[in-house]
C-alpha cells in the first residue's frame, strides 16, 4: 500500500469556514488538519446549526423525555447526593456566572443569527405566548404562593429602607393612575364572568369600570382592600403613613371611601345599572366553585 498523502499546512494555520467562508485560524498543524479532513465549520456557524436543531419541537420532546426518566430513575446520576450538592451551589451562583457565558454565546453568534432572534423575540406570536405563559404561572397555586412570598419580603423592606418603600409608592400610584394594574382579583372574576356576556374594563359614563353587563344592566366593581381604604387598614395608615393614603394624593381612609360611594351612586342614577361591590378579602381563601356560589348569592350570576 501506498503512503497516505499528508495535507500541506499553510504558514499560517488558516482555513475557510465551507459554510459563512470566514477565516479560521488553528494554533496546531494536527488540529488544522483534522479539522479540514472534518471538514469543521467555524463557531458562530456551529453554534447556529446547534441551535437550529435544539430549537426543534421534536427534539425538545425527546430532551424532555429523557430528563424526566433521568429524575425519576433512582440509579441516575441526577439521584446522587453529591449531584444534588452541585446543582444547588450552582442555582445560588448561576446569576453572576450567567453573565460572561451570555455575552460570550451573543459574541459567537453570527449577525444574520443575532437579527433573527431579536426579530422572533419581538413578534406578536412571541409577545402573546409569553404573556399567556405568565397569566398562567400567576393564577396557579405556584404563583399565588409566589405573590405571597415577594409581597412578604417586600413588606419587611419597606419597614427597614425608606428609599425603597418610596420607590415602591410611587410605582403603585403610577401604575394605578395609568390603568396599568390588572389585580389577580379581577383575573379570578373575568373567567367567570366573560364567557357569560360580560366585559372587563369599559367605560361608562365617562367612568372606567371593572366589569359590566350590558344585557342585565349590572355593574361590577372588585375593590381591593388597600387600595380603596377598607377600614381593616385605618390603623395601619394611621401608624405608617399618618393617616394619609400614600397612593390617593393626601386623601384620609374616609375621604376615599366617601368618593367611592359617591362614584358608585352616581352610576347607578345616571346609567339605571346596579352597582355591585366586591372586596378582595371576601374572596380570597376561596375556591373557583365557592367564588360562583358567592357571585350567584350576591345576584351577580
Amino acid at each position: 500500500m501506498g503512503k497516505k498523502s499528508e495535507l500541506v499546512v499553510p504558514a499560517d494555520r488558516i482555513r475557510k469556514c465551507p459554510i459563512c467562508r470566514n477565516d479560521i485560524r488553528y494554533k496546531s498543524n494536527q488540529c488544522w488538519r483534522q479539522a479540514e479532513r472534518g471538514n469543521v465549520v467555524c463557531r458562530p456557524c456551529s453554534d447556529d446549526k446547534v441551535r437550529l436543531k435544539t430549537q426543534s419541537k421534536e427534539w425538545r420532546e425527546e430532551q424532555s423525555d429523557r430528563l424526566e426518566a433521568a429524575w425519576v430513575d433512582p440509579t441516575s446520576t441526577f439521584n446522587t447526593e453529591e449531584y444534588r450538592k452541585t446543582l444547588g451551589i450552582a442555582q445560588v451562583s448561576r446569576t453572576d456566572d450567567r453573565k460572561p457565558g451570555a455575552k460570550l454565546a451573543w459574541s459567537n453568534r453570527s449577525e444574520e443569527s443575532r437579527i433573527s432572534f431579536i426579530s422572533s423575540a419581538h413578534t406578536d406570536v412571541a409577545l402573546e405566548k409569553r404573556k399567556a405563559s405568565l397569566r398562567e404561572f400567576w393564577s396557579s397555586e405556584a404563583g399565588h404562593k409566589r405573590k405571597k412570598e415577594q409581597s412578604a419580603q417586600s413588606k419587611e423592606r419597606m419597614k427597614t429602607d425608606p428609599e425603597y418603600k418610596r420607590i415602591c409608592v410611587d410605582a403603585m400610584t403610577n401604575g394605578r393612575l395609568q390603568g396599568k394594574q390588572v389585580s389577580s382579583f379581577e383575573d379570578r372574576f373575568a373567567k367567570f364572568l366573560l364567557p357569560l356576556g360580560w366585559v372587563g374594563g369599559e367605560k361608562i359614563d365617562g367612568k372606567f369600570v371593572d366589569f359590566v353587563n350590558h344585557e342585565q344592566k349590572l355593574i361590577l366593581e372588585c375593590f381591593g382592600g388597600w387600595f380603596h381604604a377598607h377600614p381593616q387598614y385605618d390603623e395601619r395608615i394611621e401608624k405608617d403613613y399618618g393617616g394619609i393614603h400614600p397612593t390617593k394624593r393626601g386623601r384620609t381612609p374616609a375621604q376615599i371611601r366617601e368618593f367611592d360611594t359617591k362614584r358608585n351612586e352616581d352610576l347607578q342614577k345616571n346609567t339605571g345599572y346596579t352597582v355591585h361591590v366586591v372586596w378582595d378579602h371576601e374572596i380570597k381563601s376561596l375556591s373557583d366553585e365557592q367564588i360562583i356560589e358567592f357571585l350567584k348569592q350576591r345576584s351577580i350570576l
